[in-house]
């Protein structure tokens, strides 16, 4: 699978080692084109570091999708459902909403429950094997390497 479909595509299954790719791919890109765009703003529009509050969320809400791709097909490999994700997005805009209107301390602990909510998902994504045989989502990733080489 290369770093395309693995980043964009929410279908089929993926092992861990693919999983921690995804995940390490997404912060690479976050962390890299947020100093690239912060620094080329700050340099266009003449101001300090400041401009990083405009360009980094941008960059971050860009990369909602891929997250929820790597995480779906991680899931699809634990034989469960891309849906298991949602809440913990959903507690996420809660928070944030809750914090645009101004009920800060409901949305900042709503956006604290997200943000342990997507630490124990990245573990137990992360770390527990996935089923070695095929399931509704598809076979294991590589399981056709494997099986041309034992015909071989």
């Amino acid at each position: 699978m290369n770093l395309r479909q693995l980043l964009l595509s929410p279908g089929g299954r993926i092992g861990r080692k693919s999983f921690w790719i995804g995940l390490i791919a997404i912060f690479v890109i976050s962390f890299v084109t947020s100093l690239v765009l912060t620094i080329g703003v700050s340099i266009i529009r003449g101001q300090g570091t400041g401009s990083a509050a405009i360009v980094t969320p941008l960059v971050q809400l860009a990369l909602i999708y891929p997250s929820i791709c790597i995480t779906t097909k991680r899931l699809h490999d634990l034989g469960r459902s891309g849906w298991w994700q949602a809440p913990v997005y959903a507690l996420w805009i809660g928070g944030v909403a809750f914090v645009t209107i101004g009920v800060s301390g409901l949305g900042g602990l709503l956006m604290m429950v997200a943000v342990l909510g997507g630490l124990a998902m990245s573990v137990f994504t992360g770390f527990v094997a996935g089923a070695a045989q095929p399931n509704r989502f598809g076979a294991p990733e590589g399981a056709g390497d494997k099986t041309a080489d034992l015909f071989a």
